[in-house]
């Protein structure tokens, strides 16, 4: 009997077996506005017009929403998606989380803390870096406030 040779593992099927082998769906958790990029991020929005502003995603961020749901679904995993602001801790513990966003994703900003490679922003002045915890004086940054042509 003729059967089709089985494929070698990829880099990306390794990369994602731990969370498709889990049990139960994953939650993707996608990061957005933050509070100092749109006002009404920070309140309840009572407009059409304010709810839509507080639910802008980067594009970056939806496109890599995009490609990892894709990939869920080829492999049969179900999931769950929410913005990381409507997420709670107990949110994190059901199963596995994939985070989505840096600089915009609270839930990045806090878990990455403690870990040697961490994401810092200073809401007054702008500026974003991700910091080397072995070697503080060397990071990567961004100021906001640059103009983007720039």
């Amino acid at each position: 009997m003729w059967s089709y040779p089985k494929t070698a593992d990829t880099e990306l099927d390794r990369f994602w077996r731990p969370v498709i082998n889990s049990s139960g769906p994953i939650l993707l958790l996608i990061g957005g506005a933050t509070s100092t990029d749109n006002a009404a991020a920070t309140s309840n929005p009572v407009s059409i017009r304010e709810l839509q502003q507080s639910e802008s995603v980067a594009f970056a961020d939806a496109s890599t929403l995009s490609r990892i749901t894709g990939v869920m679904m080829m492999k049969g995993k179900s999931f769950h998606i929410r913005r990381h602001k409507e997420a709670k801790l107990e949110d994190l513990r059901e199963g596995p989380v994939v985070l989505i966003g840096a600089f915009n994703n609270d839930w990045t900003i806090r878990l990455a803390d403690q870990i040697r490679f961490r994401f810092v922003r200073n809401p007054e002045t702008r500026v974003t870096y991700i910091e080397d915890r072995q070697n503080p004086s060397s990071h990567w940054q961004v100021d906001q406030n640059t103009p983007y042509r720039s």
